[in-house]
């Protein structure tokens, strides 16, 4: 996973899409039965880079910043720790941990 191009990349910010849900549900999910569904002779390897985003996305704590400034720190801050997953993938994230931050 090295470029924009690569469609590695492409497929990992796919995966973080279907497993958490986005832009077909309306709260976060876990979803393995998506990201195998992409691509079942890679899922396990693909799911453990979901997985590894996601244990990423969790660790991001933003407790001095002002609420409207939060989704750009944390997209801000995703993009450092995961420089190789695409925006599709870090959009997902932000959305995900929005919703658990905010919601529970």
């Amino acid at each position: 996973m090295s470029t924009a191009a690569d469609p590695d990349r492409a497929l990992w910010g796919e995966a973080v899409a279907a497993y958490v849900g986005r832009g077909s549900r309306k709260i976060p999910t876990a979803d393995e039965g998506a990201v195998f569904a992409l691509a079942p002779d890679r899922f396990e390897s693909l799911l453990a880079l979901v997985k590894q985003a996601l244990l990423t996305a969790d660790s991001v704590e933003l407790p001095d910043t002002p609420r409207p400034l939060v989704k750009d720190a944390v997209t801000e801050r995703l993009r450092e720790l995961l420089p190789e997953l695409d925006d599709r993938g870090i959009d997902a994230l932000v959305w995900r941990w929005g919703f658990i931050t905010y919601h529970g």
